[in-house]
């Protein structure tokens, strides 16, 4: 079916594979066939281990609120770190003061951002950090219900229910032209 033709005289076969693809289509037909009698019908059927669909959907929803308040809540901290600065440089001190303070804040925020991604290794955007939240709440809810993330993705694909991205931007990119 397979034949290596590694230490041939002929320099246009030396080290060519040569498949014969009806032995190789018989061969495989015929594993095929011997798996599918000897296999359960359960386990014939895809579906027969997906969890509920039901559950599944109520768990994504859980793990996609969770994702948005964290995405949200990391928002609040920035708008609250911008008011106590202007506040701070507009109010209270003055420029001169405020100046280094800043600097030394908005280093403090880039040490952070690299930090993250050396420890996650995964970009530091909104998206990655909504997938990143969505993804652990997700793990962990359908380990508190018993099922593996693994089967409750194939339930949310064969269900229809495959809405991983944030927002619903699920949509295929429109062309620009």
């Amino acid at each position: 079916c397979v034949l290596y033709l590694r230490n041939t005289d002929h320099p246009l076969l030396r080290n060519r594979v040569v498949i014969d693809t009806e032995s190789l289509s018989r061969t495989i037909s015929e594993a095929v066939d011997q798996t599918l009698a000897h296999s359960s019908p359960s386990a014939s059927d895809p579906h027969a281990d997906s969890p509920d669909p039901h559950l599944v959907r109520r768990i994504d929803r859980n793990a996609r609120i969770y994702a948005d308040v964290v995405t949200f809540g990391v928002f609040g901290l920035f708008c609250t770190q911008f008011a106590v600065m202007f506040w701070l440089t507009f109010v209270e001190l003055s420029w001169d003061i405020m100046e280094p303070i800043s600097y030394f804040v908005g280093q403090a925020t880039m040490l952070a951002s690299y930090l993250y991604f050396l420890r996650v290794r995964r970009d530091h955007s909104l998206e990655g950090m909504w997938r990143r939240a969505h993804d652990w709440r997700y793990d962990v809810l359908c380990r508190y219900h018993g099922i593996t993330s693994s089967s409750a993705n194939m339930g949310r694909i064969v269900h229809g229910n495959d809405r991983t991205r944030p927002y619903g931007r699920n949509d295929p990119p429109r062309s620009l032209g």
